[in-house]
């Protein structure tokens, strides 16, 4: 018992990390979210924690999952949530993300490139983790569709305006 307590401690110590599926987050952010305490140099530890715990919430990342590569590299695979959307609420300053069913997923006032901004909506309050508060419910179905399909036929418009009488404007 005190000879296998010594290898894992002496062994498997945490030398690299890969990152798979990141597109949003360097990979220097990924390995400061995933090795967040004082035991995390080991990577045997680190394995088993997220083996049975899920990883603390990072915006814009749906799942990850860790493997490890013995003794001293840990691979993780990056789910991250998809952001097709985007909000600009101007009474804010933010733009509200939001996901395929229409949750705000992430409110900054930063741009993230190659999400188009929308504008034109009647939303008064958005609040993190809940369904868009659009006026309409086919407003926000028809959005929703609509960025679907860009998505399908892969066009990324700069902005999509919505009008009068449920018109899209996009402006490319």
């Amino acid at each position: 018992l005190g000879l296998g307590s010594l290898i894992a401690v002496k062994l498997f110590t945490v030398e690299k990390v890969v990152v798979e599926g990141s597109e949003l987050y360097p990979e220097e952010a990924i390995e400061q979210w995933l090795l967040n305490d004082e035991y995390s140099w080991n990577s045997l530890y680190v394995f088993f924690k997220y083996k049975f715990q899920e990883p603390e919430d990072l915006a814009f990342v749906e799942s990850a999952d860790v493997s490890l590569e013995p003794p001293h590299t840990l691979k993780v695979t990056m789910h991250e949530k998809e952001l097709r959307r985007r909000i600009y609420i101007d009474s804010m300053g933010q733009n509200a993300y939001f996901d395929k069913e229409g949750m705000v997923v992430e409110m900054s006032s930063e741009e993230i490139a190659g999400v188009p901004k929308i504008t034109g909506m009647d939303v008064e309050q958005i609040v993190l983790n809940e369904k868009l508060p659009i006026k309409g419910n086919s407003v926000l179905k028809n959005l929703l569709s609509l960025t679907q399909i860009l998505k399908k036929y892969e066009l990324a418009p700069k902005s999509i305006k919505y009008g009068a009488e449920g018109t899209y404007t996009l402006k490319f």
